[in-house]
């Protein structure tokens, strides 16, 4: 297996920090770049840890190397509305947590009134526990079963289904 591209993003921004996809960048990383970080690679199915870019990254102290062994294009298929060709920040869209694989996701307020998010996703469903959850009420897109619970002093929790 030949390691013709890679971009390495930032996992809470998305923002990318190294895009290789022309393999015309030569960047020296800094000391200790990786260390404690959580870091996720993809690429062609069968993927292993004797990769060498696995290999380089657990070596330089990661908090965790995971890889997906099925591969990019079989995460594509199954989540086509998360991959981009683009390494612009402006392409990056966040999504809620998945918690059972196209059942059931937890998110904030942004999630459950974001409509394309919603419908790339198939939610139907939106639970929300909130101090002031009838905020939400108008937001909420057309179509879309919706359940407020008040509870004093809590933060934002929204389950979306």
């Amino acid at each position: 297996m030949s390691l013709k591209a890679f971009c390495i993003r930032h996992a809470s921004t998305g923002r990318a920090l190294l895009d290789y996809s022309k393999a015309e960048y030569h960047t020296r990383w800094s000391d200790r770049v990786w260390e404690g970080r959580y870091v996720y690679v993809y690429g062609d199915a069968g993927l292993s840890k004797s990769h060498k870019v696995i290999e380089f990254l657990s070596a330089a102290g990661c908090a965790a190397v995971k890889y997906l062994k099925e591969g990019y294009l079989a995460f594509e298929k199954s989540y086509p509305f998360l991959c981009t060709t683009s390494v612009k920040a402006n392409s990056i869209k966040l999504y809620p947590s998945q918690i059972i694989a196209g059942q059931l996701y937890l998110g904030d307020w942004s999630h459950a009134e974001n409509s394309e998010r919603l419908h790339e996703l198939g939610v139907k469903h939106i639970v929300t526990i909130h101090n002031h959850p009838e905020n939400l009420r108008s937001k909420v897109p057309k179509g879309t079963r919706w359940l407020p619970f008040s509870l004093p002093l809590c933060l934002c929790i929204v389950v979306l289904a």
